[in-house]
């Protein structure tokens, strides 16, 4: 369920890397068009908006949009300006809870689960990565970095950066098979749909924290991501306290290597790391002891229980 809060939290942190996001002029400019795709192929649905906060409600009946042998296509108009959140009722079943903002075009409720996707595009979740060894406390650590198909390497705007922390949970494309949505963030996905909303561009840098396989599990997601900050407030002794470690190796080994080979900005404004549960501690700590490098941080259910 955290991987799950976190793919549908991380479009909202993500948007603070873009400076113009929001659809072409709208009459309001808070109102954004909401699509969603149906693999069911439902007869009729409802998206419930909600503020978060504050516990608003709005119930909105959705118009059938566009039909084809697999799929129907259903639409609605939200206020973002009063909304953050939403889910859909369709054929009585009530949807998970997803961001609602006016960086993400839709969501998609095929096999693998809700899936962001963006509106007129082909849909696909197997996106194409090139992986980079980097070694990391005397092992290897691979890094999974993802660039849109018209990633250009000359152009004069540069692409932001996205790290992410647990890369080797799939969080570039579709869950593996015999996993759900609740197990993959479908990164590549949500930032391919806000890049077509926004006009900005960014690419992704999914690292592995899963510890070193080469000898026998020495060392583990707990010793990688947790910190040195004294006594632990649980289970002390269990880590290896790596975690200031690690955000240093992401600071000066990793982010030099995206910034020399990639048509990328190297200032912190452009810069995110985002992380789930222990991903979350990880990120809170190397945003903390790097802010020059990472000027966002996603610090999804993070696990401050540690300390």
């Amino acid at each position: 369920m955290k991987k799950f809060l976190s793919a549908l939290l991380a479009a909202v942190m993500i948007t603070a890397l873009f400076s113009a996001c929001g659809e072409k002029t709208p009459k309001n400019k808070n109102i954004h068009t909401f699509y969603f795709k149906d693999k069911s192929k439902s007869e009729e649905a409802v998206a419930t908006f909600f503020n978060s906060k504050s516990g608003k409600t709005e119930n909105v009946e959705m118009t059938k949009t566009g039909e084809d042998k697999d799929t129907t296509t259903f639409s609605c108009e939200g206020d973002t300006s009063k909304y953050n959140m939403a889910y859909v009722t369709y054929d009585g079943i009530r949807s998970n809870n997803f961001a609602f903002n006016k960086c993400v075009s839709g969501w998609y409720n095929c096999d693998g689960g809700f899936m962001p996707y963006t509106e007129g595009e082909k849909i696909s979740y197997k996106y194409k990565h090139k992986d980079v060894k980097f070694k990391f406390n005397g092992y290897d650590k691979t890094v999974h970095i993802w660039t849109p198909d018209d990633y250009d390497a000359s152009s004069k705007k540069k692409y932001s950066t996205i790290y992410l922390l647990d890369g080797q949970s799939a969080d570039i494309n579709e869950p593996p098979v015999g996993h759900t949505v609740a197990e993959t963030e479908c990164s590549a996905a949500q930032v391919k749909s806000m890049m077509k909303m926004t006009g900005e561009k960014a690419i992704l840098a999914a690292v592995e924290t899963d510890g070193d396989h080469n000898s026998n599990g020495s060392f583990t997601r707990d010793d990688e991501l947790i910190p040195n900050l004294g006594k632990m407030a649980h289970e002390e002794g269990v880590s290896k306290k790596l975690g200031n470690k690690f955000a240093d190796f992401m600071a000066k080994t990793v982010a030099p290597y995206i910034e020399k080979h990639y048509n990328v900005y190297t200032d912190a404004r452009h810069t995110a790391v985002e992380g789930t549960s222990l991903g979350g501690l990880g990120a809170f700590i190397i945003a903390m002891d790097h802010p020059e490098k990472f000027g966002t941080a996603g610090i999804m259910s993070p696990s401050f229980w540690t300390y």
